[in-house]
């Protein structure tokens, strides 16, 4: 089940940065937030919640979500 979860929330990530290339943020957020989810402790996912945030201006969100993904992967590089 967990695996089944996972790939589900990797193809979420793949739509994700898709839309993300068309400028659709918004649509980009929406997949991102369903990809954690399925997947809450994945950090490259609030890393990435928190890329899309910091694009569109809202960055008191975009700081929370890199936080967090700080939080649950405080050695990776792309949460610092």
């Amino acid at each position: 089940m967990a695996s089944v979860d996972s790939e589900k929330a990797a193809d979420k990530l793949v739509r994700a940065r898709t839309v993300v290339r068309e400028g659709l943020i918004d649509d980009a957020l929406v997949e991102l937030r369903a990809a954690l989810a399925m997947a809450p402790q994945n950090a490259r996912l609030q890393n990435e919640i928190g890329d899309s945030l910091a694009r569109i201006g809202r960055k008191e969100e975009a700081e929370s979500a890199f936080r967090q993904a700080i939080t649950l992967a405080p050695n990776a590089v792309d949460a610092r």
